[in-house]
């Protein structure tokens, strides 16, 4: 496994706004997957990915707004 060599991989779909790839990102910078953890910058991935109606960046973008993961707690947001 070589999270570095998969993040690269996912960042190079990402920008060319492929919406699972953009998912996949967040998620690396979420978790510090083959990149350092930066929420924030895993934020604005998911929501690229929301933008494109992705349920599942949809769905971790509200998570993180559930649980104060990179953005402020906001239950409302969250839904």
């Amino acid at each position: 496994e070589d999270e570095g060599e998969a993040f690269r991989l996912f960042m190079q779909a990402a920008s060319k706004k492929h919406a699972l790839a953009q998912s996949n990102v967040g998620n690396c910078y979420l978790n510090g997957y083959g990149v350092s953890k930066d929420p924030a910058e895993a934020i604005a991935w998911f929501r690229k990915a929301s933008d494109q109606q992705l349920p599942r960046g949809q769905w971790l973008l509200g998570t993180c707004h559930e649980e104060g993961s990179g953005v402020p707690k906001d239950q409302q947001e969250a839904l």
